[in-house]
């Protein structure tokens, strides 16, 4: 289906997902304050690298600030190193693992798990990189000791109920499609407990018929992989006959201005852009996984630490409160005229998100009663506009609410569902 679900229970999953790419390069007492901070905000997925990506500081992204320290470290991996001290030149021998990385990442999958985390397990970050990738370019999926590493890391963790696989980071930009192919449907037959398995790309997802492949993820930036990309998206898996989650993974992480994607620079990616930006593809009935800022040199999204209070994980927390009220996992994208999107599910309810100066009309399947509430994404505050009211647009177009779609010049959401009986 669309949605993600405990395959023990079929609970619905919301994935309120954020990125920690070398989450694994904290000491284990920053990586308890990193998970512990997360899970306050209600955080139920994040990214983490078991190859990171290994770099000198964070220059590498555009984030110099974030460099190596008593607490963290660019320098490891699933391997043992000819020079370990080197982070450009390691000389991996993928002959055998480094068991002391992978006791921590187990430590650091334990610890997620018992605070309701599912970590996504990506298999290499920056690949197209000599350091971050030890086997040969020249196999599409039949280098034996990449094999071991893939198999090695199913069997060591696998048995965890929060794993999820990512055979890779950004593979169009080192690995053919049928590398990815071969590699992951080996992956999907080691795995005997049938974790979640997808790769990574752009704007482009050739693997949505793969029969291993559980969910589509994409890197889309900003307002271009925003509502009508996800929308598309839909359209596309659709037309598959099998219908996927579709997850725009990266979008642009806040106060991040690299020279690639897509050239903005400040404010465009401020906190409350990404959340704008969170709500519109939560609005086409896709996902996204946001990333904090990395300003203040801690680490924010590459290793998933910040202290203080943080704006855009409140407002990913206050748009999952909004969502609870409501039988959200069965909703779909409804029909919306004007400035906003809609989704609705099969009981009446109705969620709208207005994003731009003006009125939304979103159709009802009868004329009411309803009750209409509002909900204000940039403080988590809810107001009713209607109680037990009947809601006629005009005679010509049927029952419906027309609403404003800003509020005090903001975005703002509204809850429209069937009025409650005395």
């Amino acid at each position: 289906g669309w949605r993600f679900v405990w395959s023990g229970t079929g609970e619905p999953f919301f994935h309120n997902s954020t990125t920690a790419y070398m989450m694994a390069g904290l000491s284990d007492a920053r990586i308890d304050q990193a998970l512990a901070r997360l899970a306050g905000y209600r955080i139920d997925r994040i990214r983490v690298a078991l190859c990171p990506s290994r770099q000198t500081d964070g220059g590498r992204w555009h984030e110099p600030q974030v460099r190596e320290r008593d607490d963290f470290t660019f320098r490891y991996g699933p391997w043992p190193a000819r020079n370990p001290e080197d982070a450009l030149r390691p000389q991996y021998d993928a002959s055998r693992f480094d068991l002391a990385h992978w006791r921590k990442f187990e430590r650091l999958l334990r610890r997620a798990e018992a605070l309701g985390i599912a970590v996504q397990v990506v298999f290499f970050v920056d690949g197209q990189e000599p350091q971050n990738y030890p086997f040969d370019r020249d196999r599409a999926g039949d280098d034996p000791l990449e094999e071991r590493y893939y198999r090695y890391a199913v069997d060591r963790l696998g048995a965890l109920p929060n794993v999820e696989w990512c055979v890779t980071n950004e593979w169009a930009l080192y690995r053919p499609d049928e590398w990815v192919e071969a590699v992951s449907s080996r992956l999907a037959e080691y795995d005997p407990y049938g974790h979640l398995l997808s790769v990574h790309g752009h704007g482009h997802f050739p693997f949505r018929s793969s029969p291993w492949c559980t969910h589509a993820l994409f890197q889309c930036w900003d307002e271009h992989g925003s509502h009508p990309f996800l929308l598309r998206s839909r359209r596309e898996q659709d037309a598959t006959g099998k219908a996927k989650p579709q997850v725009n993974e990266e979008f642009g992480y806040e106060d991040h201005y690299a020279e690639w994607g897509e050239g903005r620079k400040p404010p465009a990616r401020d906190a409350n852009s990404r959340i704008r930006l969170a709500w519109e593809m939560r609005m086409a009935g896709a996902f996204c996984t946001t990333g904090e800022s990395a300003a203040d040199g801690l680490g924010g999204w590459i290793n998933g630490l910040r202290e203080g209070e943080s704006r855009l994980l409140q407002g990913h927390l206050w748009m999952r409160e909004f969502f609870e009220t409501m039988d959200w996992s069965a909703m779909a994208p409804a029909e919306a005229s004007g400035h906003g999107y809609a989704l609705a599910n099969s009981h009446g309810e109705c969620a709208v998100y207005g994003f731009a100066e003006g009125w939304t009309a979103v159709p009802l399947p009868h004329a009411g009663p309803w009750d209409v509430d509002r909900f204000s994404p940039w403080t988590g505050e809810w107001s009713a506009v209607h109680r037990g009211a009947m809601l006629e647009r005009d005679p010509w177009t049927g029952p419906g609410a027309i609403l404003p779609t800003l509020h005090g010049g903001r975005p703002v959401a509204y809850r429209i569902r069937p009025a409650a009986r005395s």
